[in-house]
């Protein structure tokens, strides 16, 4: 299960790596490789237009284009080095990340391609866990961290009927 959440993490964070050298407007550069990242649609996480600019708008205002291009989420040329962003705006793009993308139906859609649990015992984790566990995953992944799972984990044991 922690591959299937790495494989969504991977995903987010080499969409974060947008890159638009005919435009300096970096939501514009961000939402636009978030809605062509081929990765998160393999994954059955397809992020229309509206999502990906109210992700890169939020990012943008919240954290601002500077700090932006400093954690390389803004480039100008591809690059598949990590994130490393302070905590206090990784929670930031965690939590803009969460008002405007659905996490759980996100986690849910990675756990039913890849198949690797169950549907009744994935779906029981997805729906166990509380929007703020997931966000803290990405918290720990916008970081530079190895996601911390046992929040939203915590039910895997009563999911599995133990």
């Amino acid at each position: 299960m922690k591959k299937l959440l790495a494989v969504l993490l991977f995903a987010v964070l080499a969409a974060c790596g947008g890159h638009d050298t005919k435009s300096n407007d970096p939501t514009a550069a961000i939402s636009k490789s978030l809605v062509h990242q081929a990765d998160l649609k393999a994954i059955g996480v397809d992020l229309d237009k509206k999502r990906a600019d109210c992700i890169a708008k939020g990012w943008v205002k919240d954290i601002g284009s500077k700090k932006l291009k400093k954690y390389g989420v803004v480039r100008t040329t591809a690059s598949g080095d990590h994130l490393s962003m302070s905590a206090p705006d990784a929670q930031t793009a965690a939590g803009d990340l969460g008002k405007c993308v659905d996490l759980k139906a996100a986690m849910s859609n990675v756990f039913h391609t890849y198949e690797a649990l169950p549907t009744e015992v994935s779906d029981c984790i997805v729906k166990t866990a509380r929007d703020e566990d997931l966000e803290f995953v990405f918290v720990d992944v916008f970081t530079g961290q190895a996601p911390a799972l046992n929040a939203m984990l915590s039910n895997a044991p009563t999911c599995l009927g133990r």
